[in-house]
């Protein structure tokens, strides 16, 4: 009884250390770049501004990762020291207030239960509701599941279009937006959820908007990642939980899964081999359940333009994410139509930050040719978990981002 008790007492303390996150801040110079770089964080999901000595990195690392911090040697400052109780106590400070602000908002979406943020079950409710009300319009189709996780949950799809239930891929342009790769970026799959009530709540008084859905098929996966999403939703029932990866044995980083092989298996330091980093990228390419599911979905679609929304950063990443090399020429007229309202910065990761290896857009445009951004949302402030009061803005911000996507389809042929 005493092993079995000191076992648990073990494995409690491992999952918590790797749950912990905490928020720092570190000067990049010439000095220690290779070092920071060397350690294999994940850098996509942070923030950055210049100054006159470097770059200022503020990021959140987990116990076992800031263990690595300390050994490397490289100086930072701790702003936040327990993210998830932090995240937690402003969601709960904010919630009523953001739900009074939300009686003006033009929308029928409401703030989830966790936070404000939808649960599992509210992810699928809502596209349940929305199937229901503009299904008989024939302007969404009912969720379809395009596979399965390793726990068993259904990875949901729906199309948007003006003559949903029929297949128009021959003569209309399509487009995806997906979000929740990581299961502690709500904000993502949120932003992603506004803009679906939005094109839906407007066809019919918006002209652009009509225009939008009347020449394309545009298709919806908000919730990639809906274990690790769920396991968090067990953890910190009211928001704050920040497990990021899949739900695999000690889980794998989705975002670093994909494929080609010489690209997840290229020579930078853009993800982890060992399963406990939070970027672990998994045993080969396409290991994982979900992204198998988004990898088999798109083979049965003629898609163009693509959106992975993650948080946080105000910037939207273009390929090639594993080199600084632009890889579209439609890459910066895009980003820059994109980011004119909600002025995001933007750029490749590794030029911005630093290299990533098994990334979704790289793969989209290598394998599929399909150029693919990933807008990250919110400042480092708002981090994973925003406060609720922020979670219709930051959508609201990103409404014509979406529309320019769309849109910019007819582009590309040009």
């Amino acid at each position: 009884m005493y092993r079995l008790l000191l076992l648990g007492v073990v494995v409690f303390s491992c999952l918590f250390a790797e749950n912990r996150y905490s928020m720092v801040e570190i000067y990049v110079h010439e000095g220690n770049a290779e070092k920071i770089a060397d350690l294999s964080f994940s850098m996509e999901c942070t923030a950055h501004q210049h100054s006159r000595n470097g770059d200022i990195l503020r990021l959140p690392l987990t116990a076992n990762e800031m263990k690595r911090l300390q050994q490397s040697g490289v100086s930072y400052k701790v702003i936040i020291d327990d993210l998830s109780s932090f995240y937690a106590k402003r969601s709960q400070e904010d919630l009523e207030e953001a739900r009074n602000e939300l009686r003006d908002s033009g929308t029928e979406m409401k703030l989830g239960s966790m936070g404000g943020y939808f649960t599992v079950e509210e992810v699928i409710e809502n596209l349940d509701y929305l199937s229901e009300k503009y299904g008989k319009k024939d302007l969404i189709t009912i969720k379809k599941s395009i596979g399965k996780t390793a726990n068993g949950r259904d990875i949901y799809m729906v199309k948007i279009s003006d003559n949903a239930s029929q297949d128009e891929q021959k003569t209309e342009a399509q487009v995806m937006y997906t979000a929740a790769h990581h299961a502690c970026e709500p904000a993502g799959l949120m932003t992603v959820f506004y803009f679906m009530y939005y094109i839906l709540e407007n066809y019919e008084t918006d002209k652009r908007v009509r225009n939008i859905l009347d020449n394309r098929e545009l298709f919806f996966i908000p919730l990639v990642n809906p274990d690790g999403y769920a396991y968090n939703q067990e953890t910190n029932p009211n928001g704050g939980g920040l497990w990021r990866k899949n739900r695999n044995k000690t889980g794998v980083d989705p975002n670093r899964n994909y494929g080609p092989m010489k690209y997840w298996n290229f020579k930078n330091k853009g993800s982890s081999d060992d399963p406990e980093d939070s970027t672990y990228r998994g045993t080969q390419p396409f290991s994982e359940k979900e992204t198998q599911a988004i990898r088999n979905f798109v083979a049965t679609k003629n898609i163009r333009l693509n959106l992975n929304y993650h948080a946080f950063g105000n910037v939207v990443y273009y390929p090639w994410a594993h080199k600084d090399v632009i890889a579209s020429p439609h890459c910066l007229p895009l980003v820059e139509r994109m980011t004119r309202f909600n002025d995001y910065s933007y750029g490749s990761s590794d030029k911005m930050i630093y290299p990533i290896r098994g990334d979704a857009d790289d793969w989209f445009l290598e394998e599929q040719n399909i150029l693919s951004l990933t807008p990250e949302v919110g400042s480092w402030w708002d981090g994973f978990w925003p406060s609720p009061k922020r979670i219709f803005k930051m959508a609201k911000e990103n409404v014509d981002a979406n529309l320019v996507t769309a849109e910019y389809v007819d582009e590309l042929d040009k």
